[in-house]
């Protein structure tokens, strides 16, 4: 069966577009959903001062969970800069 074409040149080159994006995904953006979502509840105590912690401890402590976990370690300095984002 042949397969259909588009019905007009815009919809020929729309359908032609690669999306791609360029450069690097932040560290927290390359986990899977579910961690990224409990790293965010954590950021968020800890913002709120429910989590008492100094801001490079806490970094230092999810950069080395994240990596136990079986993900690319992150740089202190790159939790240090989410930590301080607000949500």
């Amino acid at each position: 069966m042949a397969k259909a074409k588009p019905t007009s040149l815009r919809d020929d080159v729309l359908s032609r577009i690669k999306v791609r994006r360029r450069g690097f995904l932040p560290w927290n953006q390359r986990l899977p959903d579910d961690l990224r979502a409990e790293l965010d509840a954590i950021r968020d105590e800890w913002q709120a001062g429910a989590i008492q912690s100094e801001k490079r401890g806490l970094a230092v402590v999810i950069a080395e969970i994240v990596a136990e976990r079986g993900h690319q370690k992150p740089g202190e300095q790159a939790v240090i800069a989410w930590l301080s984002k607000k949500a």
